[in-house]
């Protein structure tokens, strides 16, 4: 018992209800306790809320059995009641999706009750669906993992997010096409793509506010960019 009364001897305190090695156990199971309930919990959120947005399950763009996340931000809070500002996608989740009908979600962000401001992507997810972080209006940063494997993104990821300025896929290597509307009404301006980008659909700059693209490091504006495209017969990054 020596080290541990070492440990805890600020702590313990020897009375007439209890010995000292009472208080010392007791001390120990209280911190197994807490131990116990730290790994019980993701991001500050208990477990059995992120594991009822999972699913296992075959979907039209991935037909083989795979971990979907439903980011239902209405049912996600910390433990200690507070507003989910910042979130980790499960590094185990392949695919990425709205909540479900557009009605309670929608409502929900539209209302300003989604206080998220960050979004990390794990590199395992390979989809994205439609309207995924769609109305995000508090969004500001969207970070994806080094090595993403992301190779599909749908329409309307992140339409609607007002405070979101820049998307960065350069980690993500595997991605092929970005949707011509994948930030129409949002605050997005500059969008940084990896150069393994095979195509990409001018209608971008018609159905959002984006002037200023990047390829790895290679800055373009808009025009630059249109007048590149044109000039490769519309394979620029091959």
């Amino acid at each position: 018992m020596g080290s541990i009364v070492d440990e805890f001897k600020d702590l313990i305190v020897e009375t007439e209800d209890e010995s000292l090695e009472a208080a010392s156990l007791r001390l120990i199971t209280e911190r197994k306790n807490e131990i116990r309930l730290n790994k019980s919990t993701y991001n500050g959120i208990s477990l059995d809320k992120i594991n009822s947005l999972i699913t296992d399950t075959e979907t039209a763009v991935m037909p083989w059995k795979h971990l979907t996340f439903t980011l239902d931000v209405s049912r996600l809070t910390d433990i200690s009641g507070g507003a989910l500002k910042q979130f980790v996608i499960p590094s185990y989740i392949e695919e990425i999706t709205s909540a479900g009908d557009t009605g309670s979600i929608f409502g929900f962000n539209e209302t300003g009750q989604n206080y998220l401001k960050e979004i990390v992507i794990n590199k395992n997810a390979l989809v994205i669906d439609n309207s995924a972080f769609a109305l995000y209006t508090r969004l500001e940063r969207v970070v994806f993992e080094k090595d993403s494997r992301l190779g599909l993104i749908g329409n309307r990821a992140f339409a609607g997010c007002d405070r979101l300025k820049t998307l960065d896929f350069r980690n993500c290597r595997d991605l092929e096409l970005i949707p011509s509307d994948i930030c129409k009404y949002s605050g997005v301006t500059t969008i940084k793509l990896p150069s393994t980008l095979e195509d990409m659909d001018l209608a971008l700059f018609d159905e959002c506010d984006v002037n200023i693209i990047y390829f790895d490091n290679v800055r373009y504006t808009k025009q630059e960019f249109i007048d590149t495209y044109k000039n490769y017969d519309y394979r620029p990054f091959w």
